[in-house]
């Protein structure tokens, strides 16, 4: 699922002055800061589908760089690319 065209807000009765970067756990970044890292440095160029493999492949310890083929060989695998 994927959101399009929306804007998340935050909500009225919040205390938040503002926004915070997820905290790392044990010196590891977590799934949650891994994600923020990469919406802040690119906001509003990955859809939530693109965040969330980018960070399944970087927590299994694949280069980044090569995001575009192990997306492809994926979508192979599951049968929505011949």
């Amino acid at each position: 699922m994927n959101y399009v065209n929306t804007f998340i807000q935050v909500a009225a009765d919040t205390a938040a002055m503002k926004g915070t970067a997820p905290p790392e756990r044990s010196g590891k970044k977590t799934i949650a800061r891994l994600e923020y890292d990469l919406i802040a440095s690119h906001p509003y160029s990955r859809t939530q589908e693109d965040v969330q493999f980018a960070v399944h492949v970087e927590r299994r310890g694949f280069p980044l760089s090569d995001l575009k083929a192990l997306h492809l060989a994926a979508e192979v695998r599951a049968g929505l690319v011949r």
